[in-house]
């Protein structure tokens, strides 16, 4: 196992690969973005020489997924599902899976998932409900916690705080973070399914949604839009270009009535977005 101080130079990173003759590659979403960022396509020069590259901790763009696979048609590229509580609970191979890429994929040999409602009902294929898991790799209990224990389980089901729905033909595809979903007046938006419509705008690198307090209205939240431009722009003409945009493919209520243009989106190294930060940007 060759082992890097971190990501400062892909160049680095390639000397060491071609050195010690990497066969497999591990990474999370940020990794891959930043080396495409600084290196353009060189990673496929290593397309003979890489069996296998793998990849999690948060969700990956669409056209990175597809980038890889351009770069290395022969290396099997795997993405896994999972949390601190239950790692690594689900995959998806890339090439195999080619038409499902926006998908988690599915349980990992030896490991239960199932979608269920808040009474416990079971979800039939399309129907969104809680993601929860049960199965070898999942955790026995918090350490001297018993009520944050309880409180993680649905019976013998670890319960992720994800929500997700399934396809005809099983794949597991995640909507959303409980925790995330934004009541606006009693309609649940997801800010995952706003964020997907944002970066199909040809003028956005990066996006993050959430709710908030807005007391000039009635119903006391409003979903607001964080963009970081992928060029320099002109912002009243682009924000009116983005909510043409989101208008002919949301439902009215989930277009952002607050677009605020900035220079990146809060995440964590893993690349998650720590979207407290932006409500208090608002």
């Amino acid at each position: 196992m060759v082992l890097m101080d971190g990501l400062r130079a892909p160049g680095q990173l390639f000397e060491a690969m071609s050195e010690w003759n990497v066969t497999g590659m591990a990474g999370v979403p940020a990794t891959f973005a930043l080396i495409f960022r600084l290196a353009g396509d060189e990673l496929g020069r290593f397309g003979q020489q890489l069996r296998y590259v793998e990849i999690g901790s948060t969700a990956m763009p669409i056209e990175d997924k597809k980038r890889l696979m351009r770069l290395l048609p022969k290396t099997r590229i795997c993405m896994h599902y999972g949390l601190s509580e239950a790692s690594r609970s689900a995959f998806i191979e890339f090439h195999q899976s080619e038409n499902r890429l926006n998908s988690i994929g599915k349980a990992t040999p030896g490991v239960e998932i199932k979608l269920a409602d808040h009474s416990g009902r079971p979800c039939s294929t399309g129907e969104v409900g809680r993601v929860l898991i049960r199965g070898p790799t999942t955790m026995s209990r918090y350490w001297n916690d018993a009520e944050g224990t309880m409180r993680a389980f649905d019976g013998d089901y670890l319960v992720t705080g994800d929500l997700g729905h399934t396809d005809e033909e099983g794949y597991l595809f995640l909507d959303a973070r409980e925790s995330d979903i934004i009541d606006l007046g009693g309609r649940k938006v997801a800010p995952q399914e706003i964020e997907a419509a944002i970066v199909e705008h040809p003028d956005v690198q990066d996006c993050a949604c959430v709710g908030v307090v807005d007391k000039h209205q009635l119903i006391g939240v409003k979903l607001a839009a964080f963009v970081v431009a992928n060029q320099s722009l002109n912002t009243p003409q682009n924000s009116r270009s983005l909510v043409a945009h989101l208008r002919r493919r949301l439902e009215p209520y989930k277009v952002p009535t607050m677009i605020r243009w900035v220079t990146a989106i809060p995440r964590t190294e893993s690349g998650k977005i720590q979207r407290h930060k932006l409500a208090n940007l608002s």
